[in-house]
């Protein structure tokens, strides 16, 4: 059932989340194609979630944000896992952290729509990126048309200050694939 605040778009593809992945390893690159290093300011406008700090069990991943990079756990059975799979990374959960290629495609998403209170309407896409490694991938998607058919669209990682304090952390979002 969907919520009223949102026009749901779904267009699953019977894949399901931590479904095994690929064996490939990732592509090289900081997992934002040509993009300089570490996030962009935040630029106050409508988050898929609040300002983002962070604990002992995600420090390694937001550390990876702030350079740009988006890092994934990889584990010796070749599985590309979400960081939040395993918190600790040792060599008794066979686990270490690598940087993902960044990009991938749309499996499904939504748009929510903000506002009100004497604020002019806001719209933010939020969707479900299956990345190029396996795992799926919730997040903000951006520079895209509400109103388009986003099923299948190329997109890559970049990364946006999840709020205004220092301490907040970046957060990737999803934008469409530059073309090559």
């Amino acid at each position: 059932m969907s919520r009223p605040d949102t026009e749901d778009r779904a267009r699953g593809t019977g894949r399901r989340p931590g479904a095994s992945a690929s064996g490939k390893e990732p592509a090289s690159g900081p997992g934002r194609s040509g993009a300089a290093p570490g996030p962009r300011p935040w630029d106050g406008t409508a988050q898929a979630v609040g300002p983002v700090v962070r604990d002992r069990d995600s420090a390694e991943f937001f550390d990876g944000t702030r350079r740009g990079v988006f890092l994934l756990r990889h584990s010796r059975t070749g599985e590309y896992l979400d960081p939040t799979t395993v918190p600790a990374l040792s060599e008794e959960t066979g686990l270490t952290s690598v940087a993902a290629s960044g990009t991938g495609r749309i499996v499904t998403w939504a748009t929510v729509h903000g506002g009100g209170d004497g604020r002019a309407p806001v719209r933010t896409v939020v969707g479900i990126v299956e990345l190029d490694e396996g795992p799926w991938w919730w997040s903000r998607i951006v520079g895209v048309d509400p109103d388009e058919d986003l099923s299948d669209l190329r997109v890559e990682v970049d990364f946006v200050a999840s709020g205004p304090d220092p301490r907040h952390e970046a957060v990737p979002v999803f934008r469409p694939a530059a073309t090559a």
